[in-house]
């Protein structure tokens, strides 16, 4: 039977298929790394959904889901997250919206490691590809990218450098383009026709090196470099643009309107659009459903059954209420007769003392 393991490095696959069960790897939070626990939820169902596509299934044929939350008190929050991932595609509605920009841009995080097999000499990386879309009408590419190349705790030193292939042709059309101030390398490259309409391809290559890694680990020991990617795409907007694509589900590549450049003007506004997918609040209401009592409706409860109670024993109710009221007028009399008693006992008791006050003076 086949074995199909995706997105795969020395050590482990994010996702197994066999026998007709997928099962995926632990997912955690990097790009929302130390945000709030709706932000890590989010990057992590949206990273789990990427595996389920690549391997042709969806999350309507889920099984199991094991959850680690290092909060309890989060759990609350993390099931808001859950429940509109379950029914988010009902929401989603295409929209088209006007940005007053000719610029898009679109950043991630990652990390360059560099697996070194101490027994046999063995070197593995990491697969650090990323794509961006290239809307027609894009005229310049800017990219930065800054690696922490160095680590004094470790030993560690490293070069890495970002490769960016325009039209996925394999050639690399940042070769010998960048310019490097401190840890940081900057790439302007210009951006004609024949890449419109397609995916750039940008990966991370070099070389590094970790002295003290194998005391802690002889057999496998890594050399692990942090990066950043900010990418600019600046549009010519000589004629109206439409921005429109399918995203990927194996990377997270969405475009983001950011502040324009220095040569947009007045004419240029209303000229650049975005059709993409977002929340039909209409859709969002009918998904609701109001919360209803034990008995389904909405006059029962506790007010309700008493209502019914006193409608079908009515002259029971009345009867008992005739008695109370007996009652209540019977010890109102005793009280009243037993204060009349008690004060023509107090003046008895005080006319005779004057009596015996005067036979004695």
């Amino acid at each position: 039977m086949e074995i199909k393991r995706l997105k795969t490095n020395p050590r482990m696959s994010q996702a197994v298929v066999y026998g007709g069960l997928l099962t995926t790897a632990g997912q955690v939070a990097k790009l929302t790394a130390g945000g709030s626990v709706t932000e890590q939820a989010q990057e992590i169902l949206s990273e789990i959904e990427a595996l389920l596509t690549a391997a042709g299934t969806d999350k309507g044929k889920l099984l199991t889901a094991q959850i680690w939350l290092s909060d309890i008190n989060d759990f609350s929050e993390f099931n808001t997250v859950w429940d509109a991932w379950e029914i988010y595609e009902a929401m989603l509605a295409e929209t088209t919206v006007t940005l007053s920009t000719d610029r898009l841009g679109h950043s991630w995080k990652g990390d360059w490691n560099h697996f070194n097999n101490g027994q046999t000499g063995a070197v593995y990386y990491t697969e650090d590809s990323h794509y961006v879309w290239i809307p027609n009408g894009t005229e310049r590419l800017e990219a930065t990218f800054s690696a922490t190349e160095f680590e004094l705790d470790s030993g560690q030193a490293g070069s890495l450098q970002l490769e960016i292939d325009l039209g996925e042709d394999g050639s690399n059309d940042a070769q010998g383009q960048g310019s490097r101030v401190a840890d940081t390398w900057y790439y302007d490259l210009d951006v004609d026709s024949s890449a419109w309409g397609q995916w750039a391809h940008f990966d991370v290559t070099g070389q590094a090196v970790t002295l003290f890694g194998f005391i802690d680990d002889p057999e496998f020991f890594e050399s692990r470099i942090p990066y950043t990617v900010d990418v600019v795409l600046t549009l010519a907007l000589n004629d109206a643009v439409n921005v429109q694509f399918d995203q990927r589900p194996d990377f997270y590549s969405d475009l983001n309107p950011i502040a324009p450049s220095e040569v947009y003007d007045e004419s240029m506004e209303g000229m650049l659009t975005y059709t993409r997918g977002a929340y039909d609040q209409h859709a969002v209401v009918q998904l609701i459903q109001p919360k209803s009592t034990a008995g389904g409706d909405d006059d029962s409860g506790f007010f309700g059954s008493m209502a019914d109670a006193i409608q079908d024993n009515a002259l029971i109710i009345v009867f008992l209420l005739l008695i109370a009221l007996g009652v209540a007028t019977t010890v109102i009399v005793n009280n009243g007769r037993d204060e009349e008693k008690a004060f023509t006992a107090e003046q008895i008791e005080d006319e005779e003392k004057v009596i015996l006050a005067e036979q004695i003076e």
